[in-house]
């Protein structure tokens, strides 16, 4: 089984966050990610990356104090169908819009945390 996830990232710990020029907010210590993962736990993406990127990147929980699980949906039968959605909701809360020092994996899924960004993840999570 496979899942989408929704992530909050806060406490930054790292050497710089920075808004690109085309984005719509300004950024206020809070991150958001979309992303998906083989099972269904919460946090599995969050456990695989500081198994697998801990000599070979930052890990998240290095860099950012808290994490949250912002909702979870599970029960897909391939990654390809969640991917799909993730793309779905990627699309839907607009590209990625800042620069970070570190180079992380996943990176291409986190987006500056907005309210408007806030309401369309609750209407696919929550």
């Amino acid at each position: 089984m496979f899942s989408v996830y929704w992530y909050i990232f806060s406490e930054y710990r790292g050497s710089s966050i920075t808004e690109q020029y085309k984005a719509k907010s300004r950024y206020e210590g809070v991150l958001y990610k979309v992303g998906h993962q083989k099972g269904e736990e919460e946090f599995g993406r969050v456990l695989a990356n500081a198994k697998y990127d801990k000599d070979i990147n930052p890990i998240w929980i290095d860099l950012w104090g808290n994490i949250q699980c912002g909702g979870i949906i599970k029960g897909f039968n391939s990654k390809e169908e969640a991917k799909a959605v993730e793309e779905k909701i990627l699309q839907a809360i607009g590209p990625k819009d800042f620069n970070l020092y570190e180079k992380i994996s996943g990176i291409r899924e986190f987006r500056i945390a907005s309210q408007e960004r806030k309401q369309i993840l609750n209407k696919y999570f929550n």
